[in-house]
This record gives structure tokens, C-alpha cells and sequence, in this order.
């Protein structure tokens, strides 16, 4: 295994310019840390690369190695002081995994039973438990309109507790493409709002379904809003408003999924 020593080696120098969105976006790839983390991303083929800290046990290490082996991923030890160079969680587990972004075209959209579009949520720790929350309701193709956070910056990467390799994420999704993916796979679009909306539980969803959930200041724009053929609303029983986007997201996605399955025992 390869020992790291120099903060000069090309390599490291790779993991530390993924710090920056830029290139992130130029190299089409992103950092996960954790064991459980880079355990987790292993197995679907998109690690290219396993960077441990030598301060890590050589028992713990052993694992991570054949675990690598396995998937067929390079793995390299790094010098402690460096290796905390590279890392962006305060106090990690020592191990990170540079791992390849998803980059699908529009085109390759299939219709599941429930998709998900998220339009211009601007909170990374948000994005990051709606993906997680998705993936926990058996949605698995999700579209992020322009304007969205980075979905692999470091806090979203880490809030989706490895989801973000489980999901493909279709990104600047316009209105012009919904359009065309409604006419083409006869979507039937639900939008969270606050008036003239049907509870959210008391629907009977037609698939395949495709919901739309909004910025969280001022909801789904207009201009997606106009795409929607229903309006749901989450009553609130308290003196507030509306609730977290990331828990009206789940709840949304949990109601649907039920309706769905409900209707596949009923026949």
C-alpha cells in the first residue's frame, strides 16, 4: 500500500482541490468520510480512490483493505498531520473515499412510481436529509432545478449518510423539461401550498407521481408551480405556519408511498 507523506504528492493535492465546487464540477467527483460512509459507497462501483490516516489501527485498516479489494479500489495511507488537511469533519474517523459524481442526461429518465423534484433548496443539511428521506421511501430519481445547492458539498454529502450513491440525481432541471417529461411518461405532478390544496393524506395518488417541493422561504416557483395538476397541503394542528422542508418533504414522500402500496394490496 502506498505511504503519503508530502503534501506535494499529486494525489493529495487531487483530494484537497475536491474541497472546491469547482473541481468537484471539473473532475465530476466528491469526498465521503466515515467507515460507515465509505463502507456503504463501496459496493455500488463509483469509489475510486480510499485515503485512511496512519493514525488509524492497522486491524481497522486491514478491513477497509479487503473491503477495497473487493470492490477492485486503490487504497493509500496518509501521514496524519496531512491527512487532517483533507478532511472537513471536525474530529473524523480518519478514513475518506473520493468517489465518481452521477452526470445523467435528462433523456435517461424512467418513470418510477414516485419521483421527486426539488426546486432551488438552498440549505445543504436540508438536501442532504431529503435525499436520505427519498431513498428511506423508495424514491430513486430525483431533479434539482438551477439554483440548488451543491448536492456533494461536504454537509450534504455527510446528511445523506451515503444515500447520494443511491439515487440519481437528474440536476439543473428547467420547466421546459418537465413539460416534456409529463408529455412523454404521463406524470401526474402534486405541489405542496397553502390554499385551495387537499390534505396530504387524504389523496389517492395516481402514479407514476411526480412531486414538487419548493425554496424554503417562498415554496415551488411559479413557473413549476403552473405545472402541477394538484395541490397538496400538510394541516398543521399548532400555531406555525409551515414546517421544515426536509420533514414536509418526508412526510409528503410517506403518505405517497403508502397510498401506493395501499393500492397494490387492494388490486
Amino acid at each position: 500500500m502506498e505511504y503519503i507523506q508530502s503534501k506535494d504528492n499529486g494525489t493529495v493535492k487531487h483530494i484537497a482541490s475536491l474541497q472546491r465546487k469547482k473541481f468537484r464540477r471539473q473532475y465530476k467527483e466528491y469526498i465521503v468520510e466515515g467507515w460507515r460512509s465509505v463502507l456503504d459507497v463501496l459496493p455500488t462501483g463509483q469509489v475510486k480512490l480510499i485515503a485512511i490516516s496512519n493514525e488509524v489501527n492497522d486491524e481497522e485498516v486491514q478491513a477497509m483493505v479487503d473491503a477495497a479489494y473487493d470492490a477492485q479500489c486503490r487504497i493509500v495511507r496518509v501521514a496524519a498531520g496531512l491527512y487532517r488537511m483533507l478532511e472537513e469533519t471536525e474530529n473524523g474517523q480518519g478514513v475518506l473515499a473520493v468517489v465518481a459524481q452521477q452526470s445523467p442526461d435528462i433523456s435517461m429518465f424512467r418513470p418510477d412510481a414516485c419521483s421527486l423534484l426539488i426546486d432551488e433548496v438552498q440549505d445543504p443539511g436540508n438536501l442532504g436529509t431529503i435525499l436520505r428521506t427519498a431513498l428511506a421511501a423508495g424514491v430513486t430519481q430525483i431533479l434539482l432545478t438551477k439554483g440548488c445547492v451543491d448536492p456533494y458539498n461536504a454537509k450534504t454529502v455527510r446528511s445523506t449518510m451515503s444515500a447520494l450513491s443511491k439515487v440519481t440525481l437528474f440536476e439543473q432541471v428547467t420547466v421546459e423539461d418537465i413539460k416534456s417529461l409529463c408529455t412523454t411518461h404521463h406524470l401526474t405532478v402534486y405541489a405542496t401550498a397553502l390554499d385551495e390544496a387537499e390534505p396530504y393524506r387524504a389523496v389517492d395518488y395516481e402514479t407514476p407521481v411526480l412531486l414538487m417541493m419548493g425554496n424554503e422561504g417562498r415554496g415551488v416557483s411559479d413557473e413549476f408551480f403552473a405545472l402541477a395538476h394538484r395541490r397538496i397541503t400538510i394541516p398543521m394542528y399548532g400555531p406555525i405556519e409551515s414546517l421544515n422542508l426536509a420533514v414536509a418533504t418526508g412526510l409528503c414522500l410517506f403518505a405517497i408511498r403508502e397510498s401506493i402500496e395501499e393500492r397494490k394490496r387492494m388490486g
